[in-house]
């Protein structure tokens, strides 16, 4: 049996310490935790009427997907409209959003891990550029001010 340096048993013993310390933090990870859309409405303050994409992935499956158009701002109001038949159980999303303004536009990713609220207000704004060239989308989410009821998760 050969000889084993103590340099390399202290070497083989600081690998299999890390990958033991790896392993138990792998199991800790249990990944991004379940929120609940409690509202999701958009806005468009430009003076044309913007179609965008929203949809909602679950473990990479589509679990709800809509292409609405918000009416045309007039004379300094902002319009608005209130999405309806999105998911409302306490889950794990992914989210996107897109303008229909500009094949080219990139969708805007929202990934699950970047939520931190449970009962997310969430709120699709369509805004003029400074430029007047066209319009950008901006998401604001918001902790629901009156809670939301929790839904049984799966």
């Amino acid at each position: 049996m050969p000889q084993l340096s103590r340099r390399r048993i202290i070497r083989l013993a600081g690998v299999a310490s890390a990958g033991g310390l790896t392993g138990c933090s792998a199991l800790s990870d249990s990944g991004p935790d379940p929120y609940q859309f409690v509202s999701i409405s958009a806005t468009n303050d430009t003076q044309q009427p913007r179609t965008f994409h929203f949809v909602v992935l679950e473990d990479d499956e589509l679990v709800y997907g809509v292409s609405p158009t918000v009416p045309a701002s007039e004379a300094g109001t902002v319009e608005s409209i209130e999405l309806e038949g999105y998911p409302t159980e306490r889950r794990v999303y992914d989210f996107y959003v897109r303008l229909d303004s500009d094949a080219n536009d990139e969708w805007q990713q929202f990934p699950a891990e970047t939520i931190s609220e449970t009962c997310l207000d969430l709120s699709i704004n369509v805004e003029a550029l400074p430029d007047s060239t066209g319009a950008e989308v901006r998401m604001r989410k918001d902790i629901d001010p009156d809670g939301c009821e929790p839904s049984p998760t799966s």
